[in-house]
């Protein structure tokens, strides 16, 4: 996958910290998704969102679509068998005493997100979620809209398993 979306001009490095030649270690956002695939015997592949996407994420939308769109069509001609997870976080502005500023629209984007799952309409991420994702501080938007994209070329049921604010 790696040489197929740097054929196709997608940006591709290593994981990187405060400059691009100094690497870094997998982070939360990374090892959380892998503990999912602990117990099977596979070889996988990690890619994270340039830390561009906390600035304004919303100018990546396009950008991000394309990286989903290639991504299907990789998995659509594979003959592998292919899991493809999206470390997906939500709003980080529940708590009042928590290190970012509480905003109510971190509870309302968390429930965007949550409809969007459940409703699988294509552009109910965009029209909605993404109209109030800088007040909400989500780091995980970005994924989703790859996500989005991956999932527009495929037929598939969802569902939500846990929703659940963190103490």
């Amino acid at each position: 996958m790696y040489k197929y979306l740097d054929i196709n001009d997608v940006k591709i490095d290593s994981i990187i910290a405060y400059s691009e030649k100094k690497p870094i270690s997998l982070k939360w956002g990374e090892v959380v998704p892998l503990w999912f695939l602990k117990e099977l015997n596979v070889e996988y592949v990690i890619f994270t969102i340039p830390t561009r996407r906390f600035d304004n994420p919303m100018n990546m939308i396009p950008e991000l679509q394309q990286v989903g769109i290639l991504i299907s069509n990789y998995l659509t001609n594979s003959f592998k068998k292919i899991f493809f997870l999206v470390s997906g976080d939500l709003s980080h502005t529940h708590k009042t005493n928590g290190p970012y500023l509480f905003s109510d629209k971190g509870i309302e984007f968390d429930l965007f997100i949550e409809k969007w799952i459940l409703m699988q309409e294509k552009n109910f991420l965009i029209n909605k979620a993404a109209n109030i994702v800088n007040e909400a501080l989500s780091c995980g938007f970005t994924g989703f809209v790859i996500l989005q994209s991956l999932l527009d070329q495929i037929e598939m049921k969802s569902t939500v398993i846990c929703s659940e604010i963190p103490d």
